[in-house]
C-alpha cells in the first residue's frame, strides 16, 4: 500500500550544523522522506557535524515514525553526528518524544534548548562552525 506523506521538514546547513525544522504530524512516509533528503546533505559534509532539531511547528508523530526516526538518527551518528541540540516548545512535545530523548542522549553530546539562538551558542561552545 502506498500512504501519503504526513508531516514536512526544512533541511539546511549552518557550518558544521543540520538544522532540521518539523512542522505538522509525522507518519512514517515523512521520516523516510526527511532520511533521504538530509542523507544527501550528511553524506558531503567532510568531518564532524552537529544537528539541531527545531520542533515549534510539530504536531506529533505516529508510533512508527518515531520508531523511523531513530533508525534515521543513528545513521546520521554513523555518518559523523557528534552533538544534537533539540528545541521542543512545551513539556506536552518532550514528553511525546521522551524514549528518543533518552536513546540519542546515549550516542551523541545533546542539550534541550530554548530556540535556535540557544542551540547555535551551546554548538559553538563546543567547537562547531555555526
Amino acid at each position: 500500500m502506498d500512504w501519503n506523506q504526513h508531516g514536512t521538514y526544512h533541511l539546511r546547513w549552518q557550518g558544521d550544523v543540520l538544522v532540521i525544522q518539523y512542522e505538522g504530524v509525522w507518519n512514517e512516509v515523512a521520516i523516510r522522506a526527511l532520511h533521504r533528503d538530509a542523507s544527501a546533505l550528511w553524506t558531503r559534509h567532510a568531518g564532524p557535524w552537529a544537528m539541531v532539531g527545531l520542533f515549534e511547528a510539530w504536531e506529533g508523530a505516529t508510533p512508527e515514525a518515531l520508531r523511523d526516526w531513530l533508525d534515521f538518527f543513528l545513521k546520521a551518528v554513523d555518518h559523523g553526528l557528534q552533538a544534537y541540540a533539540v528545541a521542543m516548545p512545551t513539556t506536552l512535545h518532550a514528553t511525546m518524544a521522551e524514549g528518543l530523548r533518552r536513546e540519542t542522549s546515549k550516542r551523541v553530546d545533546r542539550r534541550d534548548c530554548a530556540d535556535l539562538a540557544d542551540a547555535l551558542h551551546w554548538l559553538t561552545k563546543l567547537g562547531y562552525r555555526c
